[in-house]
């Protein structure tokens, strides 16, 4: 099973490798099954010691950023105020070190659903600033239709739940122009699924996929 191979390969490391950066990445690994399983206690238990771990070999880096948005993530289904000041610390630490990457859009991503209740203005930002970062990410993959599109298709629900609350918040037109956007990167998909190149589509759909290409950026 996932967690008994994940054991072993942390056995394993620690065979031979120094409690650093290594060893805290297989142990956040044992956290990453504990969450799968919905056993939050035991994966905030692994991550914070993958985080101890890292405080004495990697205290600023992209590994402490994504083990504190996983830890965040744990932390939001007790109070909310931990899992907030986890997931802003993440959010910092990405935004300078890896802007423009899946590394900001998570953090991003939760910390807009933890205050979309309360702080509509706060929560917009974080939406805002999650939808740049994975847009970001995307073009810098860049590759055929059917890579990029898979891609977004993975974060759907950062999508979806924008477009809800910005029909929530009355921007009707913002919400339809992001569902647009997603939209259109679905028809990318699908067409490059078919394996069919745009000189083999019908007229009507080629000029279609062009619009969208143009309207949207993609």
């Amino acid at each position: 099973c996932a967690t008994s191979s994940s054991q072993r390969s942390l056995d394993i490391v620690r065979g031979f490798a120094d409690e650093g950066f290594l060893v805290a990445s297989r142990i956040a690994d044992l956290g990453d099954v504990a969450l799968a399983r919905g056993d939050d206690a035991m994966a905030a238990r692994h991550f914070r010691e993958a985080l101890d771990m890292l405080a004495q070999s990697a205290p600023d880096s992209l590994a402490v950023s994504a083990i504190l948005t996983k830890l965040g993530v744990v932390s939001a289904a007790g109070s909310p105020s931990p899992s907030i000041d986890h997931l802003e610390t993440a959010l910092a630490i990405a935004a300078r070190l890896g802007p423009g990457t899946l590394y900001e859009a998570r953090p991003a991503y939760e910390l807009a659903m933890l205050n979309r209740d309360n702080d509509s203005d706060t929560a917009l930002a974080y939406f805002e600033q999650a939808i740049d970062a994975l847009e970001a990410q995307r073009r810098l993959i860049g590759g055929p239709d059917d890579v990029n599109a898979r891609f977004a298709a993975q974060f759907e629900h950062f999508y979806k739940d924008y477009v809800r609350f910005l029909a929530d918040l009355d921007r009707l037109d913002a919400a339809a122009y992001t569902l647009n956007r997603y939209r259109a990167q679905n028809l990318r998909l699908l067409l490059a699924e078919r394996n069919l190149e745009a000189t083999e589509l019908p007229p009507e759909l080629r000029d279609e996929r062009e619009r969208l290409n143009r309207e949207y950026g993609l």
